[in-house]
């Protein structure tokens, strides 16, 4: 049945898929109607529960196993902090899913290389190396779980995406961008619009560390929705598109606005800009007027979240107030974290950063205002995490990998690929800049342009259309 499916005209093919999404579309936003009669946890519970279901209806079903996993990446925060929490085996169901759809379909990955993978194959050759002699195996392990779930992000997105580039490109953008910003309505609803907001909390005798939820952590359930639907606003053409994009975009930026991540913020920005600049004057001066008024229409829920958003913007700015409090104590970290580079160039191990920290602030208290590094604190970045436990040359593959994009989209002559490339490469280093490797929306954008370029570079004399069907008729066999 699949084999034929990929070798049926490309209108037959788009149509049937056409109503099974928007089947999809209803069933998933509909599934969230339960969240107006139980609490939050409750309802992801459920939710999350029908979509590892939908992942294994999806073995049959290809496009059901897709945006099952979809729902699953954009819940993919929330499910690690208020269901997944009874140890390794349940935090890593996703993972653990991922992997084995890699080991099964790993000769995927050949048909549909991406030259920029030998970056990403060399940086992963050296971490497992490295993992040979860290100082924490589980930590270690747990690092290159969401790091190799890549291949199997990449391997759904191969299968489904293949002859229907373009309308899968809208399908996923579309989705992401409605239930995202629904997530976020429920999200906000149960707990207040201060969630985040730790002065307010502590002043309600709750303590410092009884977060919700870490705001870098959850804006990741709106970065995939702003980036697709960034990435697709300049190929609309229908002006209904166009304005329901627009709301989406507005939505979901809202929301991650809300949580005051600050590297949430700045990928926004970077965003706007991407889509300002294929706009003309007059409908820049539209769209801001669209944004005024979605703004006004969310006035209750912005003007309590402003003030905490904002301090933290101002908390930023102000040379009055010491660095490492300014960056919430990032600065330290990146000192401490360079450091350690320093007396050791070639990292201390995969999975290490933790120990080594602890061993560091021990050894060195007094160059150390933190004294909770004696304990082991996370890294909160990729980069120093990478430079502190491999080194430069596991940091160097990983910045080449990312960077291969901005490379890819220049060589070709099509502005929509100049601009993808720039804007992958420059909104993934943001991410990595205030996360770890965690956050599976960065690696399913990753994975979703790499499919791009690899259909675009292999076009040649065929149009890309015909690439995308011969390479369907190979996924499929």
């Amino acid at each position: 049945m699949l084999t034929q499916a990929a070798s049926m005209p490309s209108n037959l093919l788009v149509e049937g898929r056409d109503k099974t999404f928007k089947r999809i579309l209803i069933v998933f936003i509909g599934i969230w109607l339960i969240a107006f009669f139980v609490d939050f946890t409750t309802a992801i519970n459920i939710i999350g529960f029908f979509a590892f279901i939908g992942l294994i209806f999806g073995i049959k079903y290809r496009l059901w196993g897709l945006f099952s996993l979809f729902l699953l990446v954009i819940l993919d925060p929330l499910l690690r902090v208020f269901v997944l929490q009874g140890g390794l085996l349940r935090w890593n169901t996703l993972n653990y899913w991922l992997l084995i759809i890699t080991i099964v379909n790993i000769r995927t990955i050949s048909r549909n290389w991406y030259h920029g993978l030998k970056f990403y194959f060399v940086w992963l050759l050296i971490l497992l190396f490295q993992l040979s002699y860290s100082q924490n195996l589980l930590f270690g392990s747990q690092s290159l779980l969401y790091i190799l779930s890549f291949f199997g992000l990449y391997i759904y997105v191969t299968k489904c995406f293949d002859s229907d580039l373009n309308n899968m490109l809208y399908r996923s953008a579309l989705f992401f961008g409605s239930v995202s910003a629904i997530v976020g309505f429920f999200f906000y609803r149960y707990y207040g619009l201060r969630v985040f907001d730790t002065t307010y909390l502590n002043n309600l005798g709750f303590s410092s560390n009884s977060l919700v939820i870490n705001p870098n952590a959850f804006s990741f359930t709106f970065k995939l929705a702003v980036m697709l639907l960034c990435i697709y606003f300049s190929k609309l053409k229908n002006k209904k598109d166009k304005l329901l994009f627009a709301v989406m975009i507005v939505l979901n930026a809202t929301w991650i606005f809300m949580s005051g991540s600050r590297g949430g913020i700045l990928l926004c920005i970077v965003s706007f800009i991407f889509i300002i600049e294929k706009v003309n004057f007059k409908k820049i001066i539209t769209y801001g007027l669209l944004c005024l008024i979605v703004f006004q229409l969310l006035k209750p829920v912005i003007l309590n979240s402003e003030n905490f958003t904002m301090q933290r913007i101002a908390l930023l700015i102000n040379e009055d107030i010491k660095v490492s409090k300014r960056t919430s104590g990032r600065s330290e970290l990146y000192k401490v974290g360079w450091q350690m580079f320093q007396m050791y160039p070639f990292g201390i191990g995969t999975g290490s950063f933790k120990s080594g920290l602890a061993k560091y602030a021990t050894f060195n208290e007094k160059y150390i205002d933190n004294t909770k590094y004696k304990s082991g604190v996370a890294a909160h970045s990729a980069y120093i995490m990478t430079i502190v436990e491999n080194g430069i040359i596991g940091l160097l593959p990983l910045i080449l990998f990312l960077i291969s994009f901005a490379w890819t989209g220049y060589r070709f002559q099509d502005l929509w690929l100049n601009k993808l490339g720039l804007y992958a490469t420059t909104t993934t280093l943001i991410s990595f800049l205030s996360n770890e490797f965690q956050g599976k929306s960065t690696w399913l954008f990753i994975a979703i342009t790499c499919y791009i370029f690899f259909i675009y570079s292999n076009t040649n004399n065929k149009g890309t259309e015909d690439v995308a069907i011969d390479n369907a008729k190979k996924n499929h066999q």
